[in-house]
């Protein structure tokens, strides 16, 4: 769950129906890595330009419902937990 900044969790809703509308992500995952800060990790097609950077980020803090900050990471592929499943949302606080 996500974990918004006054305390609050709830399951986190992030937009990927519309990524494919603004970049070319073939998968995506979100790591909260501290209260304020999301990761988002992709698989692309291609090297993404600045404008849909600021889109994706704009889709999923507003999916969110917050302005978190957020850095971009572009990955071959994307790993599976500990428990050997896939998870689009992971909090490591």
């Amino acid at each position: 769950m996500v974990t918004m900044p006054d305390g609050k969790k709830h399951w986190p809703l992030v937009g990927f129906a519309e990524y494919r509308s603004v970049a070319p992500v073939r998968q995506y995952q979100l790591i909260q890595k501290n209260i304020s800060t999301i990761e988002m990790r992709l698989i692309v097609d291609r090297p993404l330009v600045t404008s849909e950077k600021d889109a994706l980020c704009a889709i999923v803090r507003r999916s969110l419902g917050h302005h978190f900050e957020m850095t971009i990471v572009c990955l071959p592929d994307l790993p599976v937990g500990p428990n050997g499943k896939f998870e689009e949302f992971v909090s490591e606080i």
